[in-house]
């Protein structure tokens, strides 16, 4: 059992300490915060619950991207004249695209506000699904995913933080859970979507369906949305003039003083420090063994998952002959499993915490075994995909198993954020950065290579590769789970 002993990651310092009226960063930049009662936890709930309807439609639509074209990638591979594994790059690189954007909005947002941001990744989201639509050769095609992958990044990294803007901390359940939901459905609704549009429409209706969605939600963002971040530099921060700075809470020696003085007359060099202690925020959390461990294991699972966008509409198209809207229904499976393991996650992660705590302290520890549970899960569902999708064995059982290893992603993937939240709340955003930045380029990279090695290997060694890493995560997550409070007392995060 996890020592009871409290958690130093989780006691709030000065520069983190969310409570604080003004924000006072590592680098010893300070920015005072000027509080609006009338913000936007004062809106009516119809204006609130707007913009969190909005919000989860933008969520929506970047993991539909994400699959929405897998029924016609051996259409793809036809038109350009690539193999079909090739064509498959076209699913990593909108991933890709998942990672490096975050660097750029993260920032940005905390000097401009989250408006902007919104309004320039939809439109990049639009543009880059309008030259998929369009593009004349294949090296164009994916450029085009990679910029609407930038843009699908936006509603990823800025949506939790606008409902969280918006609505106050003891009912934001329905928020988050209408926006889970869309993220878990949206990867399966897409296969089922442009399996029909590909069939009727070829391979570039999927795209064009895309730009429909991504024109809508950004003329919609563009009227309805209000800029909800009352901490942006732009608008809500503003330098300490010399009277604060003079004052018994400040440095008083004449040398900070002055050094003060000249940080604020030199505003643009404070916001270009600012955004980079920002953008490297989750990059230190890296340091730390915990963070490290819980963030590649989230990267492993993450790239079994992108992995078997491309691997089950091959599988069933060559084992069972399905047409690209049979192959879209097929990844149901995936869907019901991850559906599952949402309903799974809601019901009993709070609940085993609370056994396992008794009457002591409830720790980050706690949360482990359910990732441990579905870690297995993943593996023995991949198992059974492997062995049983052949022409001899009904369609169901690997469909089954599909549905299988969904229900355990998804549970490992909440697991693995709730904890690392849980760790330290105070860096409760970079930590989810973190998982962002390191989940989605290693998803990109493993993935294809994994398609890569089905030339050489077969496609059921593979799926066994991966079933066999997953079940590595077992003694990994048990380790942290007996020691984890230990490891975190020795190395206290800074």
């Amino acid at each position: 059992m996890p020592s009871n002993h409290r958690r130093s990651l989780s006691e709030p310092t000065p520069e983190l300490d969310p409570r604080a009226s003004s924000d006072e960063h590592a680098d010893g930049y300070h920015w005072h915060h000027s509080t609006n009662s009338g913000g936007p936890k004062e809106w009516t709930d119809k204006k609130k619950w707007t913009h969190v309807l909005l919000v989860a439609a933008l969520t929506m639509a970047t993991p539909l991207g994400s699959t929405i074209h897998a029924p016609a990638l051996a259409q793809i591979a036809d038109a350009f004249a690539v193999q079909r594994s090739t064509a498959s790059l076209t699913v990593q690189t909108y991933v890709l695209g998942f990672s490096i954007a975050p660097l750029l909005f993260l920032p940005l947002s905390k000097i401009y506000g989250r408006l902007p941001i919104y309004n320039f990744a939809n439109v990049a989201f639009l543009l880059g699904h309008a030259g998929c639509a369009i593009a004349s050769n294949f090296p164009l095609l994916l450029i085009c995913r990679f910029l609407a992958g930038c843009g699908g990044a936006c509603a990823i990294t800025q949506g939790s933080g606008t409902i969280a803007d918006i609505i106050q901390k003891e009912k934001r359940g329905r928020a988050v859970a209408l926006m889970a939901f869309g993220t878990v459905w949206a990867p399966t609704l897409g296969p089922v979507i442009g399996g029909r549009v590909a069939e009727a429409y070829g391979w570039r209706g999927c795209f064009w369906v895309l730009v429909c969605i991504a024109a809508c939600n950004a003329v919609i963002t563009f009227i309805v949305m209000d800029e909800t971040s009352t901490s942006h530099t732009t608008h809500s921060y503003q330098a300490l003039p010399l009277e604060e700075l003079r004052s018994p809470l400040m440095p008083t020696a004449v040398e900070d003083v002055d050094s003060k003085i000249q940080q604020y007359a030199k505003p643009a060099t404070g916001l270009s420090r600012f955004a980079l202690d920002v953008v490297l925020g989750p990059f230190r959390l890296m340091r730390h063994p915990l963070f490290s461990t819980i963030a590649l294991l989230s990267a492993l699972f993450y790239s079994i998952q992108i992995y078997l966008y491309v691997d089950v509409p091959a599988t069933y198209r060559s084992e069972y002959s399905f047409t690209p809207s049979e192959t879209g229904l097929a990844f149901m499976g995936i869907g019901v499993g991850m559906t599952v393991g949402l309903l799974a996650f809601g019901i009993f992660s709070d609940r085993i915490m609370i056994a396992l705590a008794g009457n002591g302290e409830r720790l980050p520890e706690h949360r482990l075994p359910l990732m441990l549970v579905s870690s297995v899960f993943v593996s023995a569902g991949l198992l059974v995909f492997s062995l049983t999708s052949r022409p001899s064995v009904h369609w169901i059982f690997p469909v089954l198993g599909n549905a299988l290893t969904g229900a355990g992603l998804y549970t490992v993937s909440m697991g693995a954020a709730l904890y690392l939240m849980d760790l330290c709340p105070a860096r409760a955003a970079d930590s989810a950065t973190l998982l962002s930045v390191v989940r989605f380029p290693t998803g990109a990279i493993v993935s294809a290579s994994g398609v890569r090695l089905v030339q050489l290997v077969g496609r059921s060694t593979m799926e066994i590769v991966f079933a066999v890493l997953a079940i590595q995560a077992v003694p990994i997550v048990f380790l942290l789970y007996r020691h984890g409070a230990r490891i975190s007392m020795k190395h206290r995060l800074t």
